[in-house]
């Protein structure tokens, strides 16, 4: 996951842009409920999670 975090954000740099700022514990948490809310005892994985806390998501053209 790393590698591509790397090079989408030398994409990202290339263009004058950068990759999306990470998520809060608070915005995880909320997440977290919602899902649960909606879905019932589910939760995010682990692996995931580290990567909300990363970056918010990748943008591909």
């Amino acid at each position: 996951m790393e590698r591509i975090i790397d090079t989408n954000k030398k994409i990202e740099e290339k263009y004058g842009s950068s990759l999306r700022i990470p998520v809060t514990d608070v915005e995880i948490s909320k997440l977290q409920l919602d899902i649960q809310e909606k879905l019932g005892n589910i939760e995010l994985p682990k692996s995931y999670v580290d990567f909300l806390k990363t970056v918010n998501g990748l943008d591909f053209l």
